[in-house]
């Protein structure tokens, strides 16, 4: 007995074309979005989809054609159990996805499907790549250590070649598993690079980047070819929608180890081009084009540092969807300096460079003038 297709399958107006669609690997047409709401591409797990696509996609479509559930549920089965056992785990819970949209009533195979994936992630845990960060997964309850270390990337790192540069966005953790890096970064004010740590096995980087939308502050370079483990910010937001108490635990694993990296700089070893100064400036602003023209809502704010280069301001009750939005994009900011007796107004632009979140609902964000503020001016201003 057949236990019902989605509708969209069962539809005699529509037969087939929509399904076809929903698994083809471009993205569908407006009117297609229209008729099928949020649609899961089967290739999504895979970027370079052309180059290594699903060869179960054509087998799928041709059983949606024909109407042929138990050959569409059996391929289902068949494709995820294969993914799973090559702890391909993104793609085969992708599949697993698509069954539970086109096939609901599958329950029995949705069930088993979901347990042989959660079977195949502990059976991938291995115990040689966990023990350098022990300390984090002796906080986390089994299921939370499967999903984040099935999560992770694991490979190997050529010497001499960047993992990641100073003032470059990213999207990513790295857990070191073995080898030594430096990490350093480039001083302008004496045109030299500093090298600030040895960073080796059982560390952890790029938090700050990671955690705050935010872009390096340094640079870091493996001086041999080493082994790495890196979880990308995607995979991080999947795992901690069903494990909310990973977020907390990571983070505290995070600054705990961030103490190895915590060294000792002269005032000459600054990070930052030009000298900022504290400012207490009012204002509000608003998502804009690179040239100014403002558009959106405005937001109040306040700016607490201003240098030649970019300033810093404080908003309050700013949504973590909201930062990330606003995370390099250009905004326009209008102030009104307290220099002198009398107040002048400011209205300047620049690019969101760094958005974190502070205790009591406060959020910094750091702005960076396309241009830089003649001397002249910035006195005037602060």
């Amino acid at each position: 007995m057949s236990r019902g297709l989605h509708p969209i399958i069962s539809s005699k107006n529509n037969k087939t074309t929509c399904l076809e669609n929903s698994l083809r690997t471009d993205m569908p047409s407006s009117s297609q979005k229209s008729r099928l709401g949020k649609v899961i591409l089967l290739n999504d797990p895979m970027k370079s989809a052309k180059k290594d696509p699903i060869p179960e996609t054509r087998l799928i479509k041709q059983h949606i054609r024909e109407q042929n559930e138990e050959a569409l549920v059996r391929t289902f089965c068949v494709s995820i159990e294969k993914y799973a056992r090559q702890k391909k785990f993104t793609i085969a819970e992708k599949l697993r996805e698509k069954l539970i949209e086109l096939v609901p009533m599958a329950l029995t195979e949705i069930v088993q499907t979901g347990e042989i994936i959660e079977r195949e992630k502990s059976q991938a845990l291995d115990p040689e790549r966990m023990k350098p960060f022990a300390d984090l997964y002796r906080q986390l309850s089994e299921s939370e250590a499967i999903a984040l270390f099935s999560a992770l990337i694991h490979m190997e790192v050529p010497s001499n070649k960047p993992v990641f540069e100073q003032c470059q966005f990213d999207n990513r953790l790295y857990f070191i598993q073995s080898g030594r890096f430096i990490l350093g970064y480039f001083d302008i004010a004496i045109r030299q690079h500093i090298d600030c740590a040895i960073i080796q096995k059982g560390d952890v980087v790029g938090s700050d980047a990671f955690f705050h939308l935010s872009c390096h502050t340094t640079t870091l370079t493996p001086i041999e070819k080493s082994g790495i483990s890196v979880l990308h910010k995607n995979d991080y937001n999947k795992i901690i929608r069903e494990y909310p108490g990973i977020s907390s635990k990571l983070k505290e694993f995070c600054i705990g180890r961030k103490k190895t990296f915590n060294i000792g700089k002269s005032e000459s070893q600054a990070r930052r081009q030009y000298k900022r100064y504290p400012v207490d400036m009012n204002g509000y602003f608003s998502m804009s084009k690179e040239h100014g023209g403002v558009s959106g809502l405005t937001t109040a704010m306040n700016v607490v540092d201003f240098s030649a280069g970019g300033l810093c301001l404080i908003t309050r009750n700013m949504k973590p969807e909201a930062a990330a939005e606003l995370h390099q994009s250009w905004i326009s900011i209008f102030t009104t300096s307290k220099n002198g007796n009398s107040g002048k107004n400011i209205k300047i632009t620049g690019k969101v460079v760094s958005v974190r979140q502070l205790p009591f609902d406060e959020c910094a964000i750091h702005i960076q003038f396309k241009k830089p503020i003649p001397e002249s001016v910035l006195k005037n201003i602060t």
